[in-house]
């Protein structure tokens, strides 16, 4: 069984929910996790119908 996922409050400045249209517009201005950008890059590309 894996653990629950939880935020390290000191490696978080933010956290919310974005629409896709408003992750699109932030993905070049706000800092990202390692990988975060080829992550999004790859859903946008899959279609993001899942």
């Amino acid at each position: 069984m894996t653990e629950p996922l939880a935020r390290e409050p000191g490696e978080i400045a933010w956290q919310g929910w974005l629409t896709e249209a408003e992750l699109c517009e932030v993905v070049d201005q706000w800092l990202f996790v390692p990988g975060g950008r080829e992550a999004l890059r790859r859903y946008l590309q899959s279609g993001s119908d899942s």
